[in-house]
């Protein structure tokens, strides 16, 4: 079987005791027999909540006892939780193989909270292809940063909100660019810092060729460094 949906049922609206056990989440997950689109090309299912509420939701499904799992309308018990603090990505890879081949015959959903912590940049981006292709499994994480987001279907995406709304993105996060997700799913609205941003701008604004030149030779190559030649040429036709 391939999982062809997930769903996560409404959850209870916000509450200062969210964390407890009285908040109920259902997750129904519908599977196939073949693979109809590309969407299931990847069988293992990663699915991420997105937001600062996203670690809250996780550990509330992978903790809370009225958490339910339906795999086609009936439950499963084989829900697992993954710890990351500390571990390597060949231990990520290790735990994760070891419990799908221990329940070859089942469905199995793994959370793994804050999943990001302990992996570089480059573990974060191979992750996905590093993990067997099991086709009764579902990894369930939050994410902070692009690098998983990237291999994650936008229908597999959820972001959370301040009162745990669910919603998906607007566009196809499988194979968008990390700069691309930074700036929609994470509102980054420059992908330099405020400071180096501020100083290029001083010296465009100075109206003074000296004073760009050496901005030019002090600062790094960004897309925002394009107007500091753009006021150059101005100035030196002008």
């Amino acid at each position: 079987m391939y999982v062809s949906d997930i769903k996560i049922e409404k959850i209870n609206e916000a509450d200062p005791s969210w964390l407890m056990s009285n908040t109920n989440i259902t997750i129904h997950i519908d599977t196939m027999t073949t693979k109809i689109n590309t969407s299931d090309l990847q069988t293992i299912r990663p699915v991420c909540f997105v937001g600062d509420n996203g670690w809250g939701l996780v550990q509330q499904i992978a903790r809370n006892n009225n958490t339910k799992i339906l795999f086609d309308g009936e439950e499963s018990e084989h829900l697992f939780i993954m710890d990351e603090g500390g571990r390597t990505a060949t231990d990520i890879i290790d735990r994760y193989n070891n419990i799908v081949n221990d329940y070859p015959n089942n469905h199995v959903i793994i959370c793994c909270p804050e999943i990001e912590n302990s992996l570089s940049m480059n573990e974060q981006i191979d992750l996905m292809s590093k993990l067997k292709y099991q086709h009764n499994a579902v990894l369930l994480f939050n994410a902070n940063t692009p690098f998983l987001i990237g291999d994650c279907f936008r229908k597999d995406v959820y972001l959370v909100d301040d009162e745990y709304k669910l919603t998906h993105p607007d566009f196809q996060t499988f194979g968008s660019s990390f700069d691309f997700i930074l700036s929609t799913v994470f509102g980054l609205k420059t992908l330099i810092t405020t400071r180096s941003k501020d100083f290029m701008q001083e010296a465009v604004n100075s109206n003074s060729i000296e004073e760009i030149k050496i901005c030019l030779r002090g600062t790094g190559e960004s897309f925002e460094k394009r107007f500091l030649y753009q006021k150059l040429e101005e100035l030196k036709n002008s």
